[in-house]
């Protein structure tokens, strides 16, 4: 170990994160508490929650934003109602699919989805306006709230037209 005291080691902090880190966890290792460095020790926790957050956040945008244009905005794509669309419908299973692993690695963040569905609602609008500006269509009036709940975002099964149906 090369850290010889608290300040060097704040100062490992700014010149080499991974140095930092490694000495920090050395030192717990070692149950030498008096010299690590717990403020920016707890910063970094901090910060891994608030980014494991942000991916929840984003993914359950991603997935709003394509169930809404899945369902309300196919007509207005090249290839049309039928066949407009089938992007969203990937990019919803691989955005699930993805939530739903980040669940399974931290089982306690299905406690916050609650807190993150209006946020993450309010990026899904974002996204969908975006995409009526590049598309051409006139901005459409999207829902100020979420029309979808958690279990619509996690579980919510979406019809894909055959031509089985049309008989």
């Amino acid at each position: 170990m090369r850290t010889k005291s608290k300040d060097s080691l704040k100062e490992l902090y700014e010149k080499d994160f991974i140095q930092w880190l490694e000495e920090n966890a050395n030192l717990i290792r070692m149950e030498n508490y008096a010299l690590v460095d717990w403020e920016n020790l707890l910063e970094e926790l901090e910060d891994m929650k608030k980014s494991i957050m942000r991916e929840a956040k984003s993914r359950m945008a991603r997935i709003m934003e394509h169930m809404y244009k899945w369902e309300h905005l196919r007509a207005f794509t090249r290839a049309g109602e039928e066949r407009g669309g089938m992007g969203w419908l990937r990019t919803l299973q691989e955005q699930r699919a993805e939530l739903i692993d980040l669940l399974e690695d931290y089982p306690s963040l299905k406690n916050y989805l609650p807190e993150l569905l209006a946020p993450a609602w309010r990026l899904a609008r974002e996204y969908i306006g975006a995409w009526l500006v590049e598309s051409e269509v006139e901005k459409a009036r999207l829902p100020e709230h979420a029309p979808y709940t958690l279990e619509d975002i996690l579980h919510r099964k979406i019809h894909v037209a055959t031509e089985g149906d049309k008989e």
